[in-house]
């Protein structure tokens, strides 16, 4: 079948009708409220199809009914895309915006998304309750927040062994080098380095496990 990772050529529609069906959900949304600006086809499938699912790229092979967060998912990325292909994990939709869990409410029921579950929220106020506290097998942090904000949002929803992945643009040894996340309970284990395959941007996408109970488990 069809996926984010095989190219969605020109103006035609996606061989996979989910995917267009996303497309044009987003488009008539854009009409209501400011989801994203990329809306052309080719660039729509780059920068938010093909972008959200190198993200989880390593772990599509993955069995396991994993608990998956997507934190400020905004218009539905990486999120939905995340949902549609591992239809087995459940996942979770969080933004504190009202009016943008609303239509992703609406989109999930026109997908059909029986494995997703919208929540308004703020990740620093969830992350502190249950069921949210230390309850994700994977979080996903894509254009949420500057590193340390971002990690402060996602480090208390995932559980002891689990992945955090943060979605990058540009990024440089003196990055990783500036990365400390020993402190928090994180270990980077792997920068997955890409290059769109359009606009021939670089994407880089850091994987974290949380080995180790940090600050905020006490």
């Amino acid at each position: 079948m069809p996926s984010p990772l095989d190219r969605w050529p020109g103006t035609e529609p996606h061989p996979d009708p989910r995917w267009q069906i996303l497309y044009e959900a987003i488009l008539r949304g854009n009409q209501q409220m400011n989801l994203t600006r990329i809306t052309a086809p080719a660039d729509f499938w780059e920068k938010h199809l093909w972008d959200s699912a190198q993200g989880i790229k390593p772990y599509l092979g993955e069995s396991a009914a994993w608990r998956v967060v997507d934190v400020g998912t905004g218009a539905g990325f990486p999120g939905v895309v995340v949902a549609l292909l591992q239809p087995h994990w459940q996942v979770t939709l969080l933004d504190a915006r009202q009016k943008k869990t609303r239509f992703l409410q609406r989109l999930v029921a026109d997908l059909d998304l029986k494995n997703v579950t919208v929540v308004t929220g703020r990740a620093e106020v969830l992350g502190a309750a249950f069921p949210h506290r230390q309850g994700y097998d994977l979080v996903l942090l894509r254009a949420v927040a500057p590193i340390p904000q971002a990690l402060a949002y996602g480090v208390p929803l995932v559980k002891a062994g689990g992945r955090l992945v943060l979605y990058q643009g540009r990024w440089t040894e003196s990055d990783t080098a500036a990365l400390t996340t020993q402190h928090q309970g994180l270990q980077l284990v792997q920068i997955d380095a890409q290059t769109t395959p359009l606009t021939q941007a670089a994407r880089h996408y850091l994987h974290l496990v949380r080995n180790f109970p940090g600050p905020t488990d006490s």
